[in-house]
């Protein structure tokens, strides 16, 4: 009599967030967000600008939001856990069901439920920024960083065509496409709008929400 056919194997369990990976990747997630931006070893210079020191060669913002937010952002982030003390994480990818977290090479895809528990919405973005580069820029500012904001903004969408200098217009222009992201519409170029300006501009890195499996 012939064997029966094997029983199709079970699913492997989802893979789970151990603390002594946790720990490690506490230590490792802002090396892992420099090693993103092709920079392994600036995650020295990537934290002491999230601890808000100036002049690092990054920009750092410190937010709070949902997956949502974080998909309209579309860049990695550096998630801030909460617990017995407070641990750093680098989400790379995020889709409906799962995330994608952990530094290059040392990656876990998990449930999004495994991490619910542990964030509560607060999270770090980082990206290069030049030294001199200043806080914010608002109406009858000029310069090369005025330059530089007028050209991303132009680049975005819609995209602003107006003279090109930061006057009424371009505050006018400016506080609708803050309005259009959910930032404050104050007219005035501070960390987060730059953000939101830069990223149409941004190729690489971005945040994932496809990947093989892992984990």
């Amino acid at each position: 009599m012939a064997a029966p056919p094997p029983a199709d194997a079970a699913p492997s369990a989802p893979a789970r967030l151990q603390p002594d990976w946790l720990a490690r990747e506490h230590d490792a997630a802002w090396r892992g967000l420099g090693t993103l931006w092709e920079d392994p070893g600036g995650g020295g210079l990537i934290g002491a600008a999230c601890s808000g020191v100036a002049g690092t060669g990054y920009g750092c913002l410190r937010d709070r939001g949902s997956w949502a937010r974080i998909r309209q952002l579309g860049l990695p982030v550096v998630l801030l856990l909460r617990g017995a003390e407070e641990r750093l994480l680098l989400l790379r990818g995020l889709n409906d069901e799962r995330v994608l977290v952990g530094s290059p090479g040392n990656e876990l895809a998990v449930p999004r439920s495994q991490l619910e528990p542990l964030w509560l919405g607060t999270y770090f973005v980082a990206w290069p920024q030049a030294p001199t580069w200043p806080r914010q820029i608002g109406r009858d500012d000029s310069g090369p960083a005025v330059d530089t904001v007028l050209g991303l903004a132009a680049g975005v969408d819609p995209p602003y065509t107006g003279p090109g200098e930061f006057g009424v217009g371009f505050e006018d222009w400016l506080k609708a496409f803050q309005s259009s992201h959910g930032l404050q519409a104050d007219g005035i170029v501070g960390p987060n709008t730059l953000l939101y300006l830069m990223r149409p501009s941004i190729s690489s890195p971005t945040l994932l929400t496809h990947w093989e499996a892992r984990g």
